[in-house]
Order: C-alpha cells, then structure tokens, then sequence
C-alpha cells in the first residue's frame, strides 16, 4: 500500500461550525504535489460548502486515499452526524479506525452501523465478520460470512473466510466444504490451500504433497471487490495510486484509460523502468506505437537486462511493420530469458517475415523444445520447412497442425499440398476435399478439379 504520509494536523480555524470540529489540515510538507493539491482543492470545496456532510465526506475520502488517517477520522466522523442516513461514513470511518488500532468492538458496531442501512452490501458482511474472526467472535463470523455469501455466491473471500473461521471453531468437515467452494473459484490461492490440508490433516484425509513454498501457502491472491473502497482509491493522487489504478485499468483492457494515468506516474517518477513499461503498453494497446517505443527505450536504458522490455520492444517493432527491428528486439530477450518458449516462437515468426527461413526453423525447434505447441506453430514451421525444400519435415510439420486442429481448413490444404508434390495424390485428395469442406472458398477446390477428386 501507499506509504503513509504524516498523519499528524493541525486544526484551522476556518471552514468550522461553532458546535462542529475545526476543518483539519494535513502536514503535507512531505507530500507530492499533485497530493496537496488535492487535499486543498476538498479543503477549500468545504469551505465553500459550509457544514455540508457531502464535503466533509469528500476530504475525508481524499485524506483516507491517502493515508491521512488522522484527518480522516475527523472528517468521516462529521460526515457521520451531519448525515446519518448515509451508509458510507460509518463504513469508512470504521475502515480508518481499524487501521489506527481502535477497538475491535467499536470498530464492529460501525460496521454494524453501516450494514444497517445497507444490508445488501456484502464486501461489509465480509469485513464485519473479519473483525469479528480476529476477536474470537467465531460463531458471529460465521454468520457474517453467510450473510455476505447469500448476497453473492462466487465471493472466493467470504467462502475462504467462512472456511477458516469453522476450522478455528473445530468443524473440519464444514470448514473444508466452504474451502473446496473457495478453491473453485480460486485455485491458485495459498492461504486456501493451506487451510484445506490442515482440514484434511486433522480429518485424516491424506494432503498432497505440492511443493508449494510456506510464502505461497500464506499468501493472500485474492482481491475484495468493494465499491464503496474503490470511490476512495480512486481519488488518490500520489504517483503510486496512479500506477496502481493504470496497472489495474491495464489488466482490465483498459487500456485508453490506464495510458494517461500512467502518463502522470510516469511524470511524478520518470527512472522508475516498470512503470515505464507499463506505460509503454498502454501505448502500444492503443495503437500510439512511436511514443511507446520511446517510453521502451527509457525504460531499457534503466533497466537493459529486462527480458519483458526487450519482448514488448519487439511486438511494437511488429506493430509497426519493422520485423528486422522485431527480431533483433526477440533475440536480446532470448539472451536475458532462453527457457521463455513463447519469446523463442515470436523471434521464429519475426525470422520468418524477413526471409531467414533457415534462422526462422531452428528458433520453431528451439520453442517446440521448450514446450510450445500449437497449430499456428506448426504450420510456420512447415511452411520455412517447405522454403528451404525439406519436404519430408514440412509434411510431418502440417501433420501435427491437422492433429492439433482437426477443423483447420489451411492445414488440410497444406498437408495435401505436399502430398501431390510427393506423389501420394490419393492421400492429398482426401485432404483437399477436407479443406473444402471447411471452407467452401479454399484454394484446395482448384486442386481438386484438376485431379479429378
């Protein structure tokens, strides 16, 4: 998370009520600027405001967005009075005092306080029945990961939950079904798979040995969606909230909203070689190829032994048309990372658009050695074998692409191809009218006719 900034404040004298707390103002002496910049913006919005529980809301939300916990805690507590029918100050007022170490049992009722006026929100249920957990509440906890699980069944969280806090309670048979339920929806998470063989253990149920690391058995891998959480994120504006909101955008597809995000990171922490990258393919998603070349090369001059900034060099240079470039970009990650498969079969296709069918069939081999597979490989392959004139090895090559994919018109078309060169014309026959027959239009149909087929 965002490294916290000071949280201490002084309290101004404007912007108050004579029965209300003065407005706090954050020491943000050591804050970026885009981050003041936005503490003072929900200051002075306040104090055109008046007591307005909107806008004490909102600079709570800004100073929580960044960890301004202190000045937070005034402010959703404000809120919180001048607007009790609003479920989220006590929601996020309950989220700033668990994190300064408040009393669980105060901390609960807030959350309780909250889901009162909004039962349907289940991230709530979920966060509820953690403090609940943490105090020993187990029974309550239960209860409050049920209640979120009957609002949404596929919440990997509430079921994880509901299954650690039944095994702490001795019910291994329950705990290990709502953990398998979890599994499901989660397979790679650690701290689920580490509760379901302590359930099995104690059942026992024989455990599989995985060769999983402690780190990775303790490791929690799954996100909690939460709307009410993610309106105060989004109003973080240190250059860390910025890469994470970009990154996230990125990984969604988002690919147009994540690049001027990562724009603004990247101003705010221009030798950081990651989030260049990031940004760079933000760009490249977007079609903007040049500028994320640009962003590739600062971020390689900072970093020249990243194999994924050589990779993702490479696939702009395609982008664009420049194979030659593209090829020579693959063969430098290759250097950095030669065990990556998919770098070896994206350096053969570049070999095989700029006429190297020779380079082109040994770096297919070396993918193939290195566990690629797949239709699309396959036939390249053949194809630079057909090139260099090994028809024996471009026949074995589309044979293997029409057993991978059974319904691929061009394999069938190929693979016939090189049987009539052969002389095997009833074999090529039988593939020529395959390839017609998934495709109407194929060449093949052209073949036939003069075969007589």
């Amino acid at each position: 998370m965002v490294a916290a900034l000071a949280c201490a404040f002084a309290l101004a004298c404007g912007g108050g009520t004579a029965d209300g707390p003065a407005v706090p103002a954050p020491d943000l002496a050591r804050a970026e600027p885009r981050v003041r910049a936005a503490v003072e913006r929900a200051r002075a919005a306040l104090a055109a405001a008046g007591d307005s529980a909107e806008a004490w809301g909102h600079l709570g939300m800004v100073c929580d967005a960044h960890e301004l916990n202190t000045a937070a805690e005034v402010c959703y507590a404000r809120a919180r009075t001048l607007d009790p029918a609003d479920p989220r100050w006590p929601y996020h007022l309950a989220h700033v005092r668990e994190l300064v170490g408040a009393e669980p049992a105060a901390v609960a009722a807030l959350y309780r306080e909250a889901l009162a006026k909004r039962p349907a929100h289940a991230a709530a249920h979920l966060r509820l029945g953690r403090v609940l957990a943490n105090t020993g509440e187990l029974a309550a906890a239960c209860a409050a990961y049920e209640r979120a699980l009957e609002l949404d069944r596929g919440f990997a969280l509430a079921w994880r939950g509901l299954g650690q806090a039944l095994l702490a309670r001795g019910l291994e048979r329950e705990a290990l079904d709502a953990l398998n339920a979890c599994a499901a929806l989660a397979p790679d998470d650690g701290a689920t798979r580490l509760a379901i063989a302590v359930a099995r253990r104690r059942l026992g149920e024989g455990v599989e040995a995985n060769g999983a690391s402690a780190a990775s058995l303790v490791a929690d891998s799954l996100p909690l969606a939460d709307a009410w959480r993610r309106e105060v994120q989004e109003l973080g504006e240190s250059s860390l909230h910025l890469r994470l909101r970009g990154r996230a955008l990125v990984e969604s597809g988002r690919f147009a909203e994540a690049a001027p995000l990562l724009a603004l990171a990247r101003d705010a922490a221009p030798d950081d070689p990651g989030l260049l990258r990031l940004y760079a393919r933000a760009l490249a998603e977007t079609g903007r190829g040049e500028p994320a070349l640009r962003a590739l090369e600062d971020s390689l001059r900072l970093d020249p032994t990243s194999p994924e900034g050589h990779a993702l060099a490479g696939r702009v240079q395609e982008s664009l048309g420049r194979h030659e470039l593209a090829a020579v970009a693959y063969a430098r990650a290759i250097d950095l990372d030669p065990h990556e498969s998919e770098l070896c079969l994206l350096h053969a296709n570049a070999l095989a658009r700029v006429g190297r069918p020779r380079e082109a069939a040994g770096a297919y081999e070396r993918a193939a050695a290195r566990g690629a597979v797949g239709a699309d490989l396959e036939m390249n392959w053949g194809t630079v074998l057909y090139e260099l004139g090994d028809l024996p090895g471009a026949l074995a090559r589309y044979a293997r692409a029409v057993e991978l994919d059974p319904a691929r018109a061009d394999a069938h078309g190929n693979l016939g191809a090189i049987l009539e060169e052969l002389g095997r014309t009833d074999e090529a026959v039988r593939h020529f009218r395959r390839a017609v027959e998934l495709h109407p239009a194929h060449p093949a149909q052209a073949r036939l006719e003069r075969l007589g087929g």
